[in-house]
């Protein structure tokens, strides 16, 4: 097969499963050896179309397409695990917090075990979790969206707006200073606005891999609510309100 429709092929892979592969799965699924696999995934790589993750995950770049939950949670997990735990050290006991669908809010879950909260939430998954976890929890339903298991839609936005939060923690498809942080999904969007009008504190999770990705939708503007972030960004330098967590301390441990 000429080389440039192989890689489309491939591509086209990416695109439709919005998934994380592994090489594997690619070799199996397109028919090619290992060796032309890598070398068609380093041309792609270098063009920034695709991302080869640590441990041999393949997927398309997030720029483009949104992954789903299960994939995200294979992209930069440690710097997002670092965000995670620092964002719930802000948590007060007693408070009742909204989290969006984002993989870092699912990720903060496993550090909200000894907090006394209750958690809002529009993520099939993060309610699956917190059960597990025995945190206290109030569902937001609605429509199901495939993939990053939100609820959304009219019936979710109706119960969003009788409901109030110390502070929301939020996701982002992508942060610029020329467009702020984005987002990919119109639907999810109106969710996050409702969380914010109706939040007394509104705090972005944002890993460093982010930057300089715009999506399709504007969330809010960059200089207005704080963003926590892994690691500087050269064209973020200078907003007051990013923060860059500090590295873990030698003591803090990973939940089990």
């Amino acid at each position: 097969m000429i080389p440039s429709l192989r890689q489309q092929k491939l591509l086209d892979l990416l695109q439709q499963e919005k998934k994380v592969f592994f090489l594997t799965e690619l070799v199996e699924q397109l028919h090619i050896s290992e060796s032309t696999l890598r070398r068609d995934l380093k041309l792609l790589s270098a063009q920034g179309r695709i991302k080869v993750l640590r441990g041999g995950g393949v997927c398309v770049n997030q720029g483009n397409v949104e992954l789903d939950i299960e994939s995200k949670l294979h992209v930069a997990l440690e710097e997002k695990r670092k965000i995670a735990r620092f964002a719930a050290e802000l948590v007060q006991e007693g408070d009742t917090l909204f989290l969006d669908p984002s993989s870092i809010c699912y990720l903060m879950l496993d550090y909200l075990v000894n907090k006394r909260v209750t958690v809002v939430t529009n993520s099939c998954a993060n309610v699956t979790r917190m059960l597990h976890l025995g945190i206290p929890c109030i569902m937001i339903g609605g429509q199901t969206k495939k993939g990053t298991f939100a609820c959304i839609g009219s019936m979710a936005e109706e119960m969003m707006r009788r409901l109030w939060f110390n502070r929301c923690f939020l996701g982002a498809g992508g942060i610029t200073p020329q467009y702020g942080i984005t987002n990919h999904d119109p639907a999810e969007c109106a969710i996050k606005h409702l969380a914010i009008e109706h939040s007394g504190e509104t705090i972005f999770l944002i890993n460093s891999a982010k930057a300089g990705v715009m999506t399709m939708y504007q969330v809010a503007p960059v200089d207005r609510y704080r963003v926590l972030m892994d690691q500087p960004v050269p064209e973020l330098e200078g907003y007051d309100n990013i923060l860059v967590v500090p590295e873990d301390r030698e003591d803090a441990q990973d939940p089990a």
